[in-house]
């Protein structure tokens, strides 16, 4: 792995590439980096690091293409850890397919893809493209590494799959669910932050944090409301894998559940995960939750649901 992080502001007009141990102090100026962390840094501390916008294309290629060749590498050797023959297994199936591709020509037509996309308004929808069918592709191997082999003739069947964390937690009768989403400090949020906190017996909590003032509501809802999460929840599946690099306008929002001896949380960005139906439905049932339990004060998206919110009290 480098040593070095390429890192470039949000106008996309410096580049810098930066030690990863090096402390930069804070400051006003956004950067973001190829990894998709953004931060406000000193633009005189980071000077040091600049480098040229053609030799930050470089090793932006160059790190695609040694993504790629780990890529092959760890499906080689995951097709050569499978317990299927290989003339069968899908993941060396999938990692001919890769070698076989015109990997020059491509990495050609890509790489002036980026180097245009890197200076264009077009670099945002560009990876947002990519980004979802990387989380796909992610979806479809983690389904496949959790599917059980096919057992030789005569052999005893598999024991079951053990359920994830997540969708054991999702089962326990003592569920505790929390949802964060929002954010407090963005001058040009309409709804601050929110954190929504409902138990299994219909307990039900909001916060919601805006320009420096925070409210607060707690009411019970009935069981109909906390099965109907647990539905879209499981329907859904493992939450969707999280952008890298995240994009400029990312709406981050985060999952906790709690039970069973169990305690998972997960980052989704809320854009992309909303190009799948299930996800659409879980976000649309918690809407019409935050409108609901803030008694009408946060109204996010147009399409919502009337839930009934016993004893609701600001508190």
């Amino acid at each position: 792995m480098p040593d070095t992080m390429l890192w470039f502001r949000e106008d996309r007009t410096k580049f810098y590439d930066v030690p990863v141990d090096a402390p930069v102090p804070p400051g006003d100026t956004p950067m973001v980096s190829l990894a998709g962390e953004r931060r406000r840094v000193d633009a005189t501390a980071i000077a040091a690091w600049e480098i040229p916008a053609d030799v930050a294309r470089r090793r932006f290629t160059g790190d695609v293409e040694a993504a790629w060749a780990r890529l092959l590498d760890g499906l080689a050797a995951a097709a050569k850890a499978a317990p299927t023959p290989p003339a069968e297994n899908p993941l060396k199936a999938l990692g001919d397919r890769l070698r076989d591709m015109p990997v020059d020509a491509t990495m050609a037509r890509a790489g002036e893809k980026l180097r245009a996309a890197l200076a264009s308004p077009e670099l945002a929808s560009a990876f947002d493209e990519v980004g979802v069918k990387l989380q796909e592709v992610a979806q479809r191997l983690r389904e496949q590494a959790a599917a059980p082999a096919p057992s030789p003739a005569g052999a005893p069947a598999p024991s079951a799959t053990p359920p994830t964390p997540w969708a054991a937690a999702l089962a326990a009768p003592d569920l505790r669910f929390a949802y964060t989403s929002g954010n407090a400090a963005a001058p040009d949020s309409r709804f601050g932050a929110s954190v929504l906190e409902l138990d299994t017996d219909g307990a039900i909590r909001l916060a919601n944090t805006r320009a420096g003032t925070t409210r607060r509501w707690a009411g019970r809802v009935g069981p109909n409301v906390v099965s109907d999460l647990c539905a879209v929840l499981t329907a859904a599946g493992e939450p969707p894998v999280l952008p890298v690099p995240l994009l400029p306008g990312a709406s981050l929002t985060t999952f906790t559940l709690e039970g069973g001896g169990h305690r998972v949380s997960a980052t989704v960005e809320a854009h992309g995960a909303r190009r799948r139906p299930e996800w659409v439905a879980v976000y649309g049932l918690l809407q019409s939750l935050l409108l609901a339990v803030s008694g009408g004060v946060l109204r996010l998206g147009t399409d919502h649901t009337d839930i009934a919110v016993d004893d609701l009290h600001e508190v």
